[in-house]
């Protein structure tokens, strides 16, 4: 029987009690208004989610949600993949949970976020990897987005 309060949620297609490590959790999603990159996070969740936390609660929350209070989610039709995205993007491995960086859209927003490293009118990826066949191990097309890389920028002598 639920007991919550009408303002919390089980999401859709999910468990509301899961067990873990023997012990049960309930599992609830808060109704609240939009995020944004406006959003003060701290202030957001005092006002939302502090009074209904309990000594041992644990908060978890989204990756969406801290996206958007970080001003990182965009409409995908707002986004306009370069070619390098188009073409990085063909390396990724795609799986099942997730699109991660295998479509442009993705990739363009990683490296929008941490640039890309160029030597001489290639790619070239952390660890040595460049795009290409790699006798079928997976490439390290992931580490642009681990980490920022930045194109050395000029600047004034002495």
């Amino acid at each position: 029987m639920n007991d919550s309060p009408s303002f919390l949620k089980v999401n859709p297609e999910k468990e509301e009690f899961v067990t873990a490590g023997g012990r049960t959790f309930a599992c609830y999603a808060i109704v609240t208004e939009v995020v944004t990159g406006k959003t003060d996070l701290t202030a957001f969740l005092l006002h939302y989610a502090a009074p209904l936390l309990r000594e041992g609660d644990i908060l978890l929350l989204s990756e969406k949600l801290v996206a958007c209070a970080q001003g990182k989610a965009r409409p995908v039709e707002s986004i306009r993949p370069g070619s390098l995205a188009r073409f990085l993007c063909r390396f990724v491995r795609k799986t099942d949970y997730g699109i991660g960086l295998s479509i442009p859209e993705t990739m363009q927003c990683a490296l929008d976020e941490c640039g890309a490293a160029f030597g001489e009118e290639r790619v070239v990826l952390p660890g040595g990897g460049v795009p290409g066949r790699s006798g079928g191990r997976p490439l390290p097309l992931y580490h642009p987005a681990a980490r920022p890389l930045r194109r050395p920028r000029a600047g004034p002598a002495g």
